[in-house]
């Protein structure tokens, strides 16, 4: 049996992961003239796509970091959040 304010705890873990990711996610803006209208970063003129292909490549967060002075270490975590819920609504075949 569960002990009692079991599932107000649970519950309070929830929405702040959901407040964590809508805030990261806001992180991603779409503009339909700015690079083709692809997922930038806060308005950049870098993509979504193009942060997880540099670390596809081998680059670390620390050398984007170095080499894009304008992407913020916050950054990172909305790349993954949005990159995942594109995956989950993705169906192949």
């Amino acid at each position: 049996k569960r002990p009692a304010g079991c599932w107000n705890a649970s519950a309070r873990r929830v929405i702040l992961i959901w407040q964590n990711m809508a805030a990261a996610i806001s992180r991603i803006t779409i503009e339909p003239g700015k690079r083709g209208g692809k997922p930038c970063v806060r308005g950049l003129r870098v993509t979504v796509w193009d942060i997880l292909g540099w670390q596809g490549a081998g680059m670390t967060e620390a050398q984007i970091l170095d080499e894009h002075p304008d992407i913020e270490q916050d950054d990172f975590p909305a790349v993954y959040q949005f990159a995942a819920e594109i995956g989950r609504k993705t169906k192949i075949g």
